[in-house]
């Protein structure tokens, strides 16, 4: 199986990206955490259309995005350039979605089995709001997580979470 991390924005979460692809036990897995060109471009933004291109290359079979990430892997699938079998998206920034991108997330959500991790406060987007937003689908699961900083930072129990849920789909 191959698993493709999508970090936040900022360089410090591929490195928190590949510590909880690495805790994760989903049996023999090949992880790739996807580098934004922009890390290497100070002061360029990110390029989504060039970022989806290059996680779809990657043709994985689980996707698991941080905040930016998700909206890379919202853009790929409605594009049509990334067909995957599961996801998990965390900290989804809820408050910086276009309608177009929340039409596609629940398009998703209808489409593949997908875990969605969301901070009880998280101040891109709290869980109620994504409870809201995202209808109840018999492929999507949804988690609230205790916190208010967008950080998502307690990876043994992201594990636990993440390893539970994806047992339903193996």
């Amino acid at each position: 199986m191959k698993i493709l991390g999508l970090p936040g924005i900022k360089p410090v979460t591929e490195q928190w990206m590949k510590q909880l692809l690495d805790s994760l036990e989903l049996g023999q897995s090949e992880t790739t955490v996807q580098q934004y060109q922009c890390w290497s471009r100070p002061g360029s933004g990110l390029d989504m259309k060039l970022e989806a291109d290059i996680a779809a290359s990657t043709c994985p079979d689980l996707v698991v995005a941080k905040s930016i990430g998700t909206r890379v892997a919202i853009y790929a699938f409605a594009q049509g350039m990334l067909s995957v079998k599961t996801c998990v998206f965390l900290g989804i920034p809820l408050r910086g979605c276009s309608s177009e991108e929340s039409g596609t997330l629940q398009q998703l959500c209808a489409a593949v089995p997908i875990l969605l991790i969301q901070q009880t406060a998280d101040p891109a987007g709290g869980y109620h709001d994504l409870v809201s937003l995202i209808p109840e689908t018999q492929n999507c699961g949804k988690r609230e997580v205790p916190g208010n900083d967008h950080m998502y930072g307690d990876i043994p129990r992201l594990k636990q979470i993440i390893e539970s849920w994806y047992k339903q789909y193996q």
